[in-house]
């Protein structure tokens, strides 16, 4: 599942900067990494934020993981992002 993840965030990631999206520098985990978790968990663990997050963290593939409330706000504050600009392209 380590690979399919990578495969994930590197597809996102390529859109991001497709798009020209920029992050704020303060953040400490990228918003393609946060929507690379979301779909991870929506497709491999029944849409259980907590388990994608504890895989995330387990296997150190995003240094700096958020926690879940965190990952909520940050997932919810790009929400329009994901919906106009990911799913345009997908």
């Amino acid at each position: 599942m380590i690979e399919k993840f990578i495969a994930i965030y590197v597809f996102i990631d390529d859109i991001m900067i497709e798009i020209g999206h920029k992050e704020p520098v303060n953040h400490n985990s990228s918003d393609s990494g946060l929507i690379a978790v979301a779909l991870i968990a929506a497709k491999y663990f029944h849409g259980n934020i907590d388990h994608a997050i504890s895989f995330v963290k387990s296997t150190n593939l995003l240094p700096g993981m958020l926690s879940k409330s965190r990952f909520n706000r940050r997932i919810h504050s790009i929400f329009e992002l994901i919906v106009e600009s990911i799913f345009k392209y997908c």
